[in-house]
């Protein structure tokens, strides 16, 4: 896989990518800290995600605006074309923005699932009652 195909596959499968690693480091960092915290550690990102999208529908023309979908999730971003100008305006959002709250999401949905997984296993339950 050369540079151009390699950078290529992260700008296509970037969410995907983050999606798993927030999903398989929430479900085995919740063993060393707290499940409970790890579980709502979504909500600054879906606050910063909220500012974002009232300054971006604040900031642009009706005429320009694409849909939310297209603008933080579907925009055609290559990584490897980080210079060019329509970058900043048009793929920064979904190349740093949108993968912070979907590996925020995916990190708490991995401790939540850590968490259910143990509650169900008789040796937790033991250690409950006692």
């Amino acid at each position: 896989m050369n540079s151009t195909s390699a950078a290529q596959f992260y700008s296509e499968h970037l969410l995907l990518i983050t999606a798993l690693a927030g999903l398989s480091l929430g479900y085995f960092v919740s063993n060393e800290v707290t499940v409970i915290g790890a579980s709502w550690v979504w909500l600054p990102a879906i606050l910063v995600l909220s500012v974002r999208l009232l300054t971006w529908r604040a900031s642009a023309s009706l005429l320009l605006h694409v849909g939310i979908f297209q603008h933080f999730f579907a925009a055609n971003c290559q990584i490897q074309n980080w210079r060019d100008p329509s970058f900043q305006s048009n793929c920064v959002d979904k190349m740093l923005l949108t993968p912070l709250v979907i590996g925020s999401i995916a990190y708490s949905a991995g401790a939540v699932i850590y968490r259910m997984l143990r509650i169900g296993r008789p040796e937790s339950r033991i250690l409950q009652n006692s």
